[in-house]
């Protein structure tokens, strides 16, 4: 995916995207393809759908220094949030480490980035964002934590991972659910 800016002063700076196989002038393609004009904000959430890491960093070098990274589309997703649901490990260690994304941010749903690797079944994300200490107690609109979107989408081994992670934090259950320290006050 190229890329060709036109200066701006603010942070909306148009980006043309051309299509694999076109020019900036189309002659070279027998098909027309007509180019699609991005702003910066929905280029940089686009890469991050998709994956070019490279172009991101690219089109970021001219980002003004207040440029916000948590920068929400329509439904309230954020970069984070399309990387985290499409495996994109590469650009979620880059938003997280390098931009300093909010790793808790919430769509319109109220879903974070983990809820969405969860119920996509994206392993590799999901132990990455719990690694960085992801908050896996966050409940969506549908009154459903991580662990649950996984489960109810089929990934078992995901949800184990979440409500495993919420055990470390919470060891006050043993694995029968007997509260720990009251069976010791008892048996003490």
């Amino acid at each position: 995916m190229e890329k060709n800016t036109k200066n701006q002063e603010d942070e909306n700076e148009e980006i043309t995207l051309f299509e694999e196989g076109t020019t900036e002038n189309n002659n070279t393609n027998s098909e027309s393809t007509e180019n699609e004009m991005l702003t910066l904000p929905e280029f940089y959430l686009e890469c991050a759908r998709f994956g070019e890491l490279d172009d991101m960093k690219n089109a970021l070098k001219d980002a003004e220094k207040d440029f916000n990274y948590n920068i929400k589309d329509f439904n309230g997703n954020t970069a984070l949030h399309m990387s985290s649901a499409n495996g994109y490990l590469n650009i979620v260690k880059f938003l997280i480490e390098d931009l300093k994304c909010d790793i808790n941010c919430k769509n319109n749903s109220n879903n974070t980035p983990l809820h969405w690797a969860a119920l996509n079944g994206q392993k590799d994300i999901v132990c990455y964002l719990l690694e960085k200490n992801a908050d896996f107690d966050i409940v969506n609109n549908n009154n459903k934590k991580a662990s649950e979107e996984a489960y109810d989408n089929c990934y078992y081994d995901i949800s184990e991972i979440i409500i495993n992670k919420e055990n470390e934090k919470n060891p006050k259950f043993s694995e029968n659910g007997i509260d720990k320290e009251e069976f010791d006050d008892k048996n003490n």
